[in-house]
């Protein structure tokens, strides 16, 4: 079962409808000056800002943990303790260190994995790197 423990927080306006995108990685999206917007990470080229904690719609507030935390993320795969996971579509996916294209982000390691694809995952935040 994951579990979370020492949320560090960030609260922005959603750019989009995330109501449906709890426990998956968004990144800082707006303008480059004033305040950012959050918005859901779909590539591993984007660079991730964090995991979504809750479920807002367009405009409302979007509190998302940051690095350093442990939180829980929603995969597209089996993953295992010790793994690092980058984004696909906002869900957890397993890299391999050597194997994974150039400007490709990491965002965590696997403290406690899932079985099947379409899981929740522990994850200690430590990216994003770039492998």
């Amino acid at each position: 079962m994951a579990t979370e423990s020492l949320l560090r927080m960030y609260t922005a306006e959603a750019s989009a409808d995330l109501s449906t995108r709890q426990f998956q990685a968004v990144h800082l999206s707006g303008p480059g000056t004033g305040a950012p917007f959050i918005d859901i990470t779909l590539t591993l080229t984007t660079k991730p800002f964090g995991i979504l904690q809750n479920t807002p719609s367009v405009n409302q507030a979007a509190d998302v943990v940051l690095i350093g935390s442990v939180t829980k993320w929603k995969t597209n795969s089996a993953l295992t303790a010790g793994d690092l996971v980058g984004v696909s579509s906002g869900l957890a996916t397993q890299l391999v260190t050597g194997t994974a294209t150039s400007g490709q982000y990491y965002l965590g390691q696997v403290i406690a994995g899932t079985a099947a694809a379409s899981g929740v995952a522990e994850v200690l935040l430590i990216g994003p790197g770039i492998l």
